[in-house]
């Protein structure tokens, strides 16, 4: 539910913020992804405000990053046929990922039952989302 307010707002102010404010909401939403994943380090507990405060990270997190890659389809390409082709390219990356992902998850979980490794790389995974997100947000138009 706390993602549904990001993507109504979000999408609009990513168009017209400058490269300096957008940086400083993805360095922000990074930021609250990286608290979110490192809080699953504690996961142990059956606090309901520890699974509130969990689920607002979370949500606010991948709202940011997923409206933003969406947004930044329409804002860093010069014509609709540019946008298809980067948005198609993209999607066939994330069809693979979902393809893959709950198996290796699966896997991970059969290996380490305490969920050490899949939160490591969940973290790492954060990191990587800020990286990119900031150096999408730092272009100006993608080349062909």
């Amino acid at each position: 539910m706390i993602g549904l307010p990001v993507s109504v707002f979000l999408p609009q102010m990513l168009t017209v913020l400058s490269k300096r404010t957008l940086t400083r909401l993805t360095v922000f939403a990074g930021v609250l992804g990286l608290i979110a994943s490192s809080m699953l380090f504690w996961q142990h507990t059956s606090s309901m405000f520890f699974w509130l405060l969990e689920g607002a990270l979370v949500g606010v997190a991948i709202g940011f990053f997923f409206m933003t890659t969406m947004t930044m389809f329409a804002v860093k390409t010069d014509s609709p046929y540019e946008t298809a082709q980067l948005s198609g390219m993209a999607q066939a990356g994330g069809y693979c990922l979902s393809a893959f992902g709950p198996s290796l998850y699966g896997m991970a979980f059969a290996s380490n039952p305490a969920g050490n490794l899949q939160n490591v790389v969940y973290v790492a995974i954060v990191v990587m989302m800020l990286v990119a997100c900031l150096r999408v947000v730092n272009i100006d138009k993608i080349d062909q």
